[in-house]
């Protein structure tokens, strides 16, 4: 009997190319993301160098132009349909040449060898397909290849998506390389060093045709995505890990050569340099859990890049930024993500990878801080600094996964994405952000302008960093890194301190200035910290098991007992203030050992109340007179905005007797014998 399977007809299921780009489409936004994504890959290719060329010119007009009894068609190209995408044109080059293994990933739509490799950005390696917004057929050379990819199928034998050869073949269609040779020429018989992509604008002709989309290109649309990229250009800079320069050019039609729009480079690329490929050089080894020592292993850099901009008219600025990168432990990563979601992580790309950055120059505040995953996602954040990391993005790359509904099951893929996110906020970005506090020192000088002090309202996207600033308190105080400044304001001199070298002044201790200027002589001072941090610090403390070191009365009696140098030179008024600020709490008992009690005759002796009997406060008409005769052991009542009710109020506690009349009597005929 024959088989049942012989009897059925045979059917692929296809989908056609250019409605699987057309998708991706909907996924990838249009505008500068384009020009993103083309730098993200040229930084995936370790390319030092991106450039933008909106190239006007009509290669077939010019060609007519030139000889006006050519034929229709008088270019020579590799296929005569080309003639049609030889009008003006987007196009965006690098100093990288591709590996075979780049031609393999650029012919999947649907991933890429991007995928797993850890120094690679794109996690999802499909970004090159939103070129497709403005263009049909794209093509490229690099090295010695060039590539032309058809993806409406209709150019090509055997119905190709592409086709690709040798420089060298271009010499029997020389006009399909002089499209590329924008800012130089480019010679066939040698290969290129680098690689230029060419994206021929889709006209209102073709848009009638094209089964990617449904709309024309202008070079007016190109040239407004140029304009915007060039406000981002800073910012697209600050994260990647081989990008020095971008460039953006123009030609126009009667020009004989680009013009120079806009340029912003790493001036001390070297430096910078030097930083990241000390760290690219370890991540291979470092993401693999089997190569890590221990769960202590991390990897981090810091840099002060300086970027110089440069304008059309030659115009230039400067400007200097701060800028902290960490890998932390693949371990403990890991181990955390199994024990949350017992799911598989060898498909997911889960690097703990993050980075802060701002301004060096104090004066420039970042307009709207951005969440970065290498380049800047359409995610604005409540903080005064940019934040990177290797996040679980959506394959728009411009949103990152959250399980707010709390929808997903505990091992799915979208569940262990969206915990990753939640991950990275918790644990990494905190510790990145401990180091970037301390990195900055006092170089942006003595304030907390850049502390996350601000986390938003917690709901929706909020919710995954909400507590941003009680984790990066967790780091500093745990780690005890120096980013508390301590100083007297008066002498404007000031150092950065760890948490376990300080104590901090509250809010209550601001309305005594004199004293906190005593107590800088006496520790490190901490002072004029944010109300919002001080609470965190309050809160958080008692949970790490340190000693809580904002100051209390409590905490100032005992130094002040233990630290006695300031008795040497405290005025009048500074232990005045002392002592008011001693009495906040109304332990009056505690005083004892205090040099705070004034006598008669500018003495200041200790609190003791051993002593009482040897003090005497009598009343003012008396002191009037006995401060004349014999002070000993008066309580000076001439002492301006001294606490005497708060002090009398204890009746338990007595540092002072009512003097009886006798002896008030007996000191006055003392001195006064012949009177009396």
């Amino acid at each position: 009997m024959a088989p049942i399977v012989d009897d059925l007809k045979p059917e692929n299921i296809q989908e056609p190319l250019t409605n699987r780009i057309r998708g991706i489409l909907d996924d990838y936004p249009d505008g500068t993301q384009i020009a993103r994504e083309l730098l993200q890959n040229s930084d995936d290719a370790r390319s030092k160098v991106q450039w933008y060329l909106l190239d006007h010119r009509d290669h077939v007009k010019r060609a007519r132009a030139t000889n006006p009894t050519s034929s229709d068609q008088p270019l020579q190209l590799i296929h005569e349909d080309l003639h049609k995408y030889m009008g003006p044109a987007l196009l965006a080059g690098n100093d990288s040449v591709f590996e075979e293994k780049d031609f393999d990933s650029l012919k999947n739509l649907a991933s890429s060898g991007k995928r797993m490799d850890e120094s690679k950005i794109g996690q999802m390696g499909i970004g090159f397909n939103s070129i497709y917004h403005l263009t049909d057929c794209p093509s490229f050379i690099t090295g010695d290849q060039f590539m032309v990819i058809d993806p409406h199928l209709n150019m090509f034998e055997n119905h190709a998506s592409a086709v690709r050869g040798r420089l060298q073949v271009l010499k029997r269609a020389p006009d399909q390389l002089i499209a590329f040779s924008v800012l130089k020429k480019i010679n066939y018989a040698k290969a290129y060093p680098g690689t230029i992509f060419r994206f021929p604008l889709r006209t209102k002709e073709q848009e009638l045709d094209s089964e990617i989309s449904d709309y024309a290109y202008t070079p007016a649309k190109v040239l407004e995505m140029l304009e915007k990229l060039k406000g981002e250009a800073l910012r697209a800079l600050l994260f990647l890990k081989h990008v020095e320069k971008i460039t953006i050019y123009e030609r126009k039609e009667d020009q004989d050569s680009a013009n120079k729009l806009f340029e912003i480079e790493i001036m001390n690329a070297e430096e910078v340099k030097k930083e990241r490929l000390g760290l690219l050089n370890n991540l291979k080894a470092h993401v693999n859990p089997d190569q890590l020592a221990s769960q202590k292993d991390i990897l981090k850099y810091s840099v002060q890049p300086t970027y110089k901009i440069t304008q059309e008219d030659g115009s230039t600025t400067e400007e200097t930024w701060n800028i902290t990168t960490l890998v932390g432990n693949v371990i403990k990563s890991h181990n955390y993500m199994k024990e949350r979601t017992g799911g598989n992580l060898s498909n997911h790309k889960l690097i703990p990878w993050v980075g802060i950055a701002a301004p060096a120059d104090p004066s420039i505040k970042i307009d709207a801080s951005r969440l970065f995953c290498f380049l800047p996602m359409g995610i604005q954040l409540p903080f005064p600094v940019h934040i990177n990391g290797h996040f679980a993005v959506k394959q728009s790359r411009r949103e990152i996964w959250t399980n707010q509904d709390n929808d997903f099951s505990s091992d799915a893929a979208a569940n262990i994405k969206s915990l990753w996110n939640v991950h990275l906020f918790e644990e990494q970005v905190p510790e990145a952000y401990a180091m970037f506090l301390e990195n900055v020192s006092l170089d942006h000088g003595a304030n907390y302008d850049l502390w996350p002090t601000s986390c938003g309202e917690g709901a929706g996207l909020n919710g995954v960093w909400k507590n941003l600033l009680k984790d990066v308190l967790r780091s500093v105080v745990t780690q005890n890194r120096k980013v508390f400044f301590c100083g007297s304001k008066v002498k404007k001199t000031y150092s950065l301190q760890q948490y376990s070298n300080l104590f901090i002044a509250g809010r209550d201790i601001d309305q005594f200035p004199l004293l906190k200027e005593a107590l800088h002589s006496l520790f490190n001072l901490a002072e004029d910290i944010p109300s919002v941090i001080l609470q965190e610090i309050a809160a958080l403390i008692p949970t790490t098991g340190l000693n809580q070191v904002i100051l209390t009365p409590a905490h100032v009696r005992n130094i002040l007992r233990e630290k006695k140098q300031w008795e040497l030179t405290a005025d009048s008024a500074t232990r005045i203030e002392m002592l008011k600020y001693c009495l906040l709490d109304n332990s009056i008992a505690d005083l004892d050992g205090l040099s705070l009690l004034p006598l008669d005759g500018s003495i200041w002796v200790d609190f003791a109340q051993s002593m009482a009997h040897k003090r005497f406060l009598v009343p003012h008409t008396v002191f009037e007179t006995l401060s004349q005769v014999s002070n000993a052991g008066l309580v000076d009542l001439n002492i301006k905005d001294y606490p005497f009710d708060q002090i009398m109020a204890a009746y338990k506690v007595k540092f002072w007797m009512p003097m009886p009349a006798s002896s008030i009597a007996k000191r006055i005929r003392e001195r006064y014998p012949q009177d009396v």
